[in-house]
């Protein structure tokens, strides 16, 4: 046991020994620095790219290149190729980055494909389906439209369309046969967006008769009237009033008083009528008619429909609102002729959900069954029509008060109408008749029959207006000047 542990400490002060007298910690200081280089080699299997130009003398990069493409990424899908074009010098070349194992083989396969022969009419010697690139610029419809029925309809699986918003020009490419078909179809859907001009013609008809009677009792009481109970004094002589007193102190002194009233001081009083002549009498009756024709023009477009059930909600508004002379007072009770311009329109039309109807005679109608959209169809159609809802409203005035404020009536007609290009039809008529009898005079005595005639005025008016509301509808295509209209009257008042 003994032994053991001896042989343990004895083993133990070595170690502790050999530590102290390590050459790595004796003397560190003085040994230079070591350089040590490490080298990691690493292979994760990727492929090592290469880039080759090659200048193409016979054919255009745009034609070959899908064939060194698909060459290339079958090699390795991170392979690229990129054309060059170098317009002026008529140059272009194609820049191949993929394997160095492959250049030579692409090498072999451009200088196979890179051959004289005949061009065609897109200055390509290859024939066949390639690739095609057109660009075509609407003249009339969006062009993100058109692309989503090239992308949605016409293209085939290799083909795709893209659009530039700044120049709204779409560029779309296919194989040949395909490119020239989509072509056609955009041209053929490129046609201007179906608009209608909606002309609102609005005839009034007034017949009035005005008649006042009586005696203009306000003016007078406003008047002379005034003066009713005024009393005239002339003072004559007498000087002061402390005269008159000490005149009125004794017997004597008051017949003194009143001889010298007969005689020399002329002191009395008298009442005075006021002044009444025949400008205060009305006598008047007036009568009259008024014709009033105007109009005014509303475009609108189709209604788009859709078959989701999300249907989009158009609505128009037209409104004509007249300006008046008018007599109001401000404020301050002044009054001033002004240019009344009224709140509420006098007629307000209100348009919902047009549906245009094209309409074509035999032989018009192409074999696909589109009718043409041609300066001269659009012109002279008049087999078409359009469908709405409408709103109308008509507001008149009725009576205007001492300030000049308006008393108006407003009428609402709702319906729906097929009108025809190149027609007038009713939309709604509107009659008013006004019989109004208003009496200012002395309270009471104005409501003797007869004699309220002597005390006060009476005013009748009798009024009937006959209001008319047509619309007349034509095709717009924005080539064309707008056309003439439709009624007689509105032309004729054009021409005034």
């Amino acid at each position: 046991m003994n032994n053991s542990i001896f042989h343990i400490i004895l083993a133990a002060g070595f170690s502790v020994s050999a530590f102290g007298q390590s050459p790595a910690f004796a003397g560190r200081k003085n040994v230079p620095d070591e350089v040590r280089q490490i080298r990691l080699i690493q292979d994760d299997a990727q492929t090592n790219i290469t880039s080759k130009i090659y200048e193409l003398k016979y054919v255009k990069a745009t034609d070959i290149r899908p064939f060194v493409e698909n060459a290339v990424k079958r090699y390795d899908s991170q392979s690229r190729v990129e054309r060059v074009n170098y317009f002026s010098a008529k140059k272009n070349w194609l820049i191949v980055s993929t394997g160095p194992e492959i250049i030579p083989l692409i090498d072999d396969l451009i200088a196979k494909i890179d051959q004289p022969g005949k061009l065609d009419e897109f200055g390509s010697v290859i024939e066949g389906t390639g690739v095609t690139r057109i660009s075509y610029t609407p003249r009339y419809r969006a062009a993100q439209d058109i692309v989503n029925i090239i992308n949605g309809a016409l293209r085939t699986g290799i083909g795709a369309a893209y659009l530039n918003a700044e120049t709204n020009t779409i560029y779309w490419k296919d194989d040949v046969a395909s490119a020239k078909a989509i072509l056609a179809w955009v041209q053929r859907l490129d046609r201007p967006v179906p608009q209608v001009n909606l002309r609102l013609n609005y005839y009034e008809v007034r017949e009035s008769k005005l008649r006042d009677i009586g005696v203009d009792y306000l003016a007078w009481k406003n008047g002379p009237g005034l003066n009713l109970f005024a009393a005239g004094y002339d003072a004559g002589k007498v000087f002061s009033n402390e005269a008159v007193l000490q005149l009125l102190g004794g017997a004597k002194q008051f017949a003194d008083l009143a001889k010298n009233f007969s005689t020399s001081w002329s002191y009395g009083g008298f009442f005075t009528a006021p002044q009444f002549d025949l400008s205060f009498v009305r006598l008047l009756q007036q009568s009259g008619n008024a014709r009033l024709v105007s109009n005014a023009d509303l475009t609108f477009l189709n209604t788009p429909l859709y078959g989701d059930g999300r249907d989009v909600t158009r609505t128009y508004y037209a409104e004509l609102t007249p300006s008046y002379q008018n007599l109001k007072k401000d404020d301050d009770d002044r009054t001033d002729v002004v240019a009344d311009q009224a709140e509420t329109p006098a007629v307000a039309l209100k348009i919902t959900n047009p549906v245009i109807c094209f309409g074509a005679q035999t032989g018009e109608v192409d074999s696909v069954g589109m009718v043409p959209a041609t300066g001269d169809f659009y012109e002279n159609n008049r087999t078409g029509g359009v469908i709405f809802s409408y709103n109308l409203g008509v507001n008149s005035v009725v009576e205007r008060n001492n300030r000049g404020d308006e008393l108006s009536n407003y009428a609402r007609i709702d319906g729906a109408l097929t009108l025809g290009f190149k027609q007038e039809k009713l939309l709604g008529s509107y009659v008013k008749e006004t019989d109004v009898e208003q009496t200012i005079g002395i309270p009471f005595l104005s409501r003797i029959p007869v004699l309220k005639y002597l005390f006060g005025t009476t005013t009748t008016l009798k009024e009937k207006s006959y209001i008319i509301v047509t619309a007349e509808a034509r095709l717009v295509h924005p080539e064309l000047l707008p056309a003439p209209p439709v009624s007689p009257e509105v032309v004729a008042e054009e021409l005034n």
